[in-house]
């Protein structure tokens, strides 16, 4: 994904981070890109948003934008002039609240200072497990040989397979990978039904994939509705009981020549693309990623997938008590940094409302409380 620079008041400055806005999809960006490859820089001033210099194709620009015209925050969006794949979006206008939790301007610039100081690792690359058609890879801690001693990113001890979800064609590839592996437990992190779990039975290449046993858990710990930094984002409204619904598991049974085996497929149906989490569901999750061998997967494998990830990571230094006040925000980005190169994409931890779960993970795993967390 081609990056734009992106300056907007708040402190951001130069693009150094990875999060998008909600609205901002995966064609959009690459559309926006191919129409504004020969662009220029244009200074623009929003009715409600701050000021932004961004790139706008010379003949888009003449034809949509009349001279003097302020733009607000989504027509730039509108006219693909906003690229925010490697920036976080400009503050918000005013602090937005679902069933009284509210986030404020202090919080939103907390966040977004901590988004714009992750740090870009040049040394590191994509640590790819399988390639085409469907890539794994292993997010792991780094080895101690060529890094500082006291890097968080060599002191935990969570690996985990990511990827995006698999489709038909790959299902073969999918459970090939599972099998080499010995993977333990597949978290499925998409809002709908993983299309790979059988009903009964099916072959895909060499395996015969069996249905063993399904559980619903009902007692499980939903995300909740989570806070909106951006009310022009496209996130879900009124839909409550779709947050309600509950997580399954399925035990699925795997025959090949090679033999037989099982695996737990975790189906959680309920944590929104682009938005984070609550801290008990997050814990669930982590707990599920510490039991063993792990993939997990939403969509594109990047947003909720690096979220949850990165959590786990953050637990297992605070277990080892390598994890305290001073360090919280440095390892959180630093953890964020790593999980990006080993996946190979800037979007590891794709939004503010992502980051900012995480920071309240973090904080709940210390003891802090929110005036604390807007202090550090």
């Amino acid at each position: 994904m081609d990056s734009h620079n992106v300056s907007l008041a708040g402190g951001l400055g130069s693009t150094v981070v990875g999060l998008r806005t909600e609205g901002q999809s995966q064609g959009q960006s690459k559309g926006a890109a191919a129409r504004f490859a020969a662009g220029k820089k244009v200074e623009q001033n929003g009715d409600s948003s701050p000021s932004a210099s961004v790139l706008v194709g010379e003949k888009k620009q003449a034809a949509a934008v009349p001279a003097g015209k302020k733009l607000t925050l989504r027509e730039k969006i509108k006219l693909g002039g906003l690229n925010l794949s490697q920036a976080g979006p400009p503050l918000a206008r005013k602090p937005v609240s679902h069933k009284g939790c509210s986030v404020g301007e202090a919080v939103v610039s907390q966040v977004r200072r901590v988004a714009s100081e992750i740090a870009i690792d040049t040394t590191l690359t994509a640590n790819t497990v399988a390639g085409q058609p469907l890539p794994f890879y292993r997010i792991a801690p780094l080895s101690q040989e060529g890094v500082e001693k006291d890097d968080v990113a060599t002191q935990h001890s969570v690996s985990v397979l990511a990827h995006a979800f698999p489709k038909e064609h790959l299902f073969g590839h999918f459970w090939n990978q599972v099998v080499s592996e010995g993977t333990q437990t597949v978290i499925c992190l998409t809002e709908s039904f993983a299309s790979y779990l059988p009903t009964e039975s099916y072959r895909a290449g060499d395996y015969s994939i069996s249905l063993l046993s399904k559980e619903q858990e009902d007692k499980r710990p939903r995300p909740g509705r989570q806070p909106d930094f951006y009310p022009e984002s496209n996130a879900v409204a009124g839909r409550e009981e779709w947050y309600s619904r509950p997580a399954s598991r399925y035990v699925v049974g795997i025959s090949s020549p090679e033999g037989e085996s099982k695996v737990d497929v975790l189906l959680v149906p309920n944590m929104e693309d682009g938005k984070g989490a609550d801290v008990p569901f997050l814990k669930s999750i982590v707990e599920e990623i510490r039991k063993g061998r792990t993939q997990v997967h939403c969509h594109a494998g990047l947003g909720r997938t690096g979220t949850v990830i990165v959590a786990a990571q953050l637990a297992d230094l605070h277990d080892k008590q390598k994890l305290n006040r001073e360090n919280f925000l440095p390892a959180l980005q630093r953890l964020i940094a790593v999980g990006r190169a080993q996946r190979g994409n800037g979007e590891f931890v794709q939004t503010d409302e992502q980051l900012y779960s995480l920071l309240k993970f973090g904080a709940d795993l210390l003891g802090l409380c929110d005036a604390d967390l807007e202090r550090l």
